[in-house]
């Protein structure tokens, strides 16, 4: 009798972990960026540009594929060595000289492994990109997920979210009790951020500039993208807003009707989605812009209001 067993190697962290730090990234980048200048980023490197022929020196190619993520950041480009070391910590590095050269230094692995590279080298260099414009946050695991957020929102982050791949491996096994199939799955992935917040945050870009990238995302990146615009979209139908379902309306009115009920002045209720709050004797909802994650607030009980968010200039029409 033949029997099944499943194993797994992977060890990658799913779901949304880092969602907090991940919108006061994106919020970071429309405080830091006129609308202007993110218009510059509406269009997301194509594949032609970051194509690595597998039949051309690696080194010649990673060259021009550093040249040109430089390049569509704005960053000015002088020479760019590159150069493998089997001992490198990390996956991959870039440093920038005052002379503008860049330094990329790859793992050994990735000299025949090189699907990979745009990721790894997008994620550097906006590190530069960054570190010259003064945009961090003081501790460091924060700064590596604006990093990837960064790399995503900004228009380099759909060859982040093809990276993660799961890959199934059958071997046969013949052992006391007759032969059993061996089934192995492993995933892989580049960058701090899980696959599903890449997946948001790619989705939050592309609500924003209204792009379709699912036609360069893999099968299994392309699920996740869908499920990250799923709940991207959501976002904009939650109360306040005034395209809420009904169903979520009538809960945020039984709450605001108990909040207001009990009186609590001066404390605050928070929901997942908004919280209510007392100010100068009168209770106000405070939410998120739904396009750049400013906290926004309102006053309660109003029939219709139209909102302009201070940061991204968007409209929004709301009851509260």
């Amino acid at each position: 009798m033949k029997q099944s067993v499943n194993h797994s190697t992977a060890k990658i962290v799913r779901g949304y972990p880092h969602l907090n730090n991940v919108k006061k990234s994106i919020k970071l980048l429309h405080k830091r960026f006129s609308q202007q200048k993110l218009l510059m980023y509406a269009a997301s490197l194509p594949p032609a540009d970051i194509f690595i022929n597998p039949s051309a020196d690696i080194v010649i190619e990673v060259q021009r594929l550093a040249g040109r993520i430089a390049h569509y950041l704005g960053l000015p480009a002088g020479r760019i060595l590159v150069n493998f070391s089997p001992s490198l910590p990390c996956p991959a590095q870039v440093e920038l000289s005052a002379a503008d050269d860049y330094l990329v230094c790859l793992h050994e692995r990735y000299r025949f492994d090189r699907q990979d590279i745009p990721a790894l080298l997008s994620h550097e260099i906006i590190h530069i990109f960054l570190h010259r414009l003064n945009i961090e946050f003081p501790n460091v695991l924060d700064n590596e997920i604006l990093t990837d957020t960064a790399t995503t929102y900004l228009g380099l982050g759909w060859p982040c979210l093809n990276a993660f791949r799961i890959s199934v491996q059958d071997s046969l096994d013949f052992g006391y009790l007759g032969p059993r199939t061996l089934r192995r799955f492993s995933a892989s992935k580049v960058g701090y951020l899980t696959p599903e917040e890449f997946a948001y945050v790619l989705a939050k870009r592309s609500l924003l500039f209204n792009e379709r990238i699912d036609r360069l995302l893999t099968l299994q990146a392309r699920e996740l993208y869908r499920q990250g615009l799923r709940m991207a979209r959501r976002e904009g139908r939650r109360p306040p807003f005034r395209r809420s379902l009904i169903w979520w309306r009538w809960l945020y009115l039984g709450r605001r009707w108990w909040i207001k009920r009990s009186r609590q002045t001066g404390k605050r209720s928070q929901f997942a989605d908004y919280r209510f709050e007392w100010a100068d004797g009168d209770m106000k909802v405070t939410f998120d812009c739904p396009v750049c994650c400013q906290k926004l607030r309102l006053p309660t009980e109003r029939r219709q209001i139209h909102l302009d968010c201070p940061s991204c200039q968007r409209s929004f029409s709301c009851r509260t």
